[in-house]
């Protein structure tokens, strides 16, 4: 999670359920760490979604490959909607006291126009949904998956109305995603420093949870963050860490996410699947 100096908040807005909130997440990390924020709309169509791995930078490049005049007055007037929308967050970003605020439009589908964005992205803000299919599975959303899966991007999925963060936890467990997890928020933190971080491991062997905590205490030695290290016994990782962001009034959670390389099943496996189920709070990943 680098913090170069020309790195920015990423908002990805649309017309779906939590997208002002979205914005409003945006405002509040950009304010906590000075990274100018960028409000960002992807204009997609199906009749030209085809087109793969190649992102589309304007609205001309993006109108020649529709030859039907229906087809093109759809997406002028998504273009148009786009405007209005995208206006009205960086109005509402603005009003909010933000002075480093810009918008972006781009075309084709979300996951190349993030691809051909990562360069500029210090974190990407992406809205979702809690449903479930026939198979009790999140949806997330398959190119959201595709990002997370693909990009070291650390990723914050907002799932409620916003609400300020004073209470993080993190899912620890010791294994390097985690590890780097740790080190990325102690080194460049996302959050105001008073946030306070819990450090929580969940074992059912709790001196060993114990262990795990102190390697934790040792990386986060010299770091002026304020965070508190929590063992809890327990065979059901989800639901203890549930339990306690209830008990803890928690604001939101972070996770370390797996590297490259790994199938598809790994990435969303069963403990990620879960939280991301089971969570009613903001989720951040982090790679």
């Amino acid at each position: 999670m680098s913090e170069g100096a020309n790195k920015e908040i990423f908002a990805c807005v649309d017309d779906s359920k939590y997208s002002k909130d979205v914005c409003d997440y945006g405002i509040d990390i950009s304010k906590a760490t000075k990274s100018p924020l960028k409000i960002l709309n992807v204009i997609e169509y199906s009749k030209i979604n085809k087109l793969k791995n190649k992102a589309i930078s304007t609205q001309d490049e993006f109108l020649k490959h529709l030859s039907n005049d229906d087809d093109k007055q759809i997406v002028f007037n998504a273009i148009n909607k786009s405007n209005k929308l995208l206006q009205e967050y960086e109005q509402n970003a603005i009003d909010a006291g933000l002075k480093k605020v810009s918008i972006v439009q781009k075309y084709g589908t979300f996951y190349d126009s993030v691809v051909e964005l990562k360069e500029q992205i210090r974190l990407l803000i992406i809205g979702y949904v809690q449903k479930q299919n026939d198979e009790n599975i999140i949806i997330l959303g398959k190119q959201v998956e595709q990002i997370i899966r693909d990009s070291e991007l650390p990723v914050l999925l907002i799932n409620q109305k916003f609400k300020p963060v004073k209470r993080i936890m993190m899912a620890y467990d010791g294994s390097p995603s985690s590890i780097k997890a740790l080190q990325g928020i102690m080194q460049s933190p996302l959050l105001r420093s008073d946030v306070i971080r819990y450090i929580v491991n969940v074992n059912n062997d709790i001196e060993k949870s114990k262990q795990i905590i102190d390697k934790a205490s040792e990386i986060l030695d010299k770091s002026n963050l304020n965070f508190e290290l929590v063992s809890l016994k327990g065979d059901d990782h989800v639901n203890e860490l549930i339990k306690f962001q209830y008990e803890n009034d928690i604001d939101m959670v972070v996770m370390g996410a797996f590297g490259r390389g790994k199938i598809r099943r790994a990435i969303f496996g069963s403990f990620t699947s879960k939280m991301l189920q089971n969570n009613p709070k903001p989720l951040l990943l982090i790679k």
